[in-house]
């Protein structure tokens, strides 16, 4: 399953003055995860702000939704992360260029494995679940 990132933050961000360009970022507190750098989103949407490493530093990506919702700055969202956020109203997506994450998720088994009835159903279920969230 490929991955998709892009900005989000809470509609409350700055009393609901969100950021309109993507310039606009230079001047927001970004909130970073010590495993998704934004330097591969912004280079991807030709946007040079140098190295933005102001603002906090998560090693959690929840912990990093979760200072997103709270208003406390811009987070780089996972799209299988911050879905539940987003259709909730907690979270916005400021633009809607995104990036696929070269994190991609794969389910990985043993050939001679001598469960592969059980894994076989449990990856179309799985395929099932993902088909479910959509991009």
């Amino acid at each position: 399953m490929n991955e998709e990132v892009f900005p989000v933050v809470s509609p409350h961000y700055r009393h609901g003055k969100l950021p309109r360009r993507m310039t606009d970022l230079a001047r927001c507190t970004l909130l970073h995860h010590s495993s998704q750098p934004w330097e591969p989103w912004l280079q991807a949407v030709g946007l040079d702000l140098g190295v933005p490493n102001h603002g906090p530093w998560f090693d959690d990506a929840g912990a990093l939704l979760d200072a997103a919702v709270r208003g406390e700055g811009i987070a780089l969202g996972r799209r299988s992360l911050a879905q539940a956020d987003l259709d909730a109203g907690r979270l916005v997506r400021l633009w809607k260029r995104s990036v696929v994450d070269v994190h991609a998720h794969y389910i990985v088994w043993r050939a001679d494995s001598p469960k592969l009835a059980s894994i076989d159903v449990f990856r179309h279920w799985l395929r099932g679940e993902v088909a479910k969230e959509g991009p």
